[in-house]
């Protein structure tokens, strides 16, 4: 087996375990988070099969439409990091505001 070809394979399972770690570590989290992880550990996951591409291919712009793929999956991944920083600023914003409790005399 060509030494690219085992290296893709490999980052294959990298990328599947990356998105399993995820899953298992956002049971704990706030819902909101949670679903980011989910999105995002679809995404690795998903971002894995462009590997099992490239180790058929042997490279990441070969065929095109693998270029686009990573693109695609690139761009999920950022959006769900900007998400997840966002949500987060949110929820701790939220935790510490102080109630607003209106009493009447």
């Amino acid at each position: 087996m060509p030494m690219h070809t085992a290296f893709n394979l490999g980052e294959a399972v990298f990328w599947v375990v990356v998105g399993l770690i995820l899953v298992w570590r956002s049971q704990s989290a706030h819902p909101s988070l949670r679903r980011v992880a989910y999105a995002a550990a679809a995404s690795f996951i998903v971002f894995a099969g462009t590997d099992l591409i490239e180790a058929r291919t042997g490279a990441w712009y070969q065929p095109t439409g693998l270029l686009v793929y990573n693109a695609v999956c690139l761009i999920l991944l950022l959006a769900c990091y900007f998400w997840y920083h966002s949500l987060k600023k949110s929820i701790a914003v939220r935790q510490t505001e102080p109630s607003k409790v209106e009493g009447r005399l």
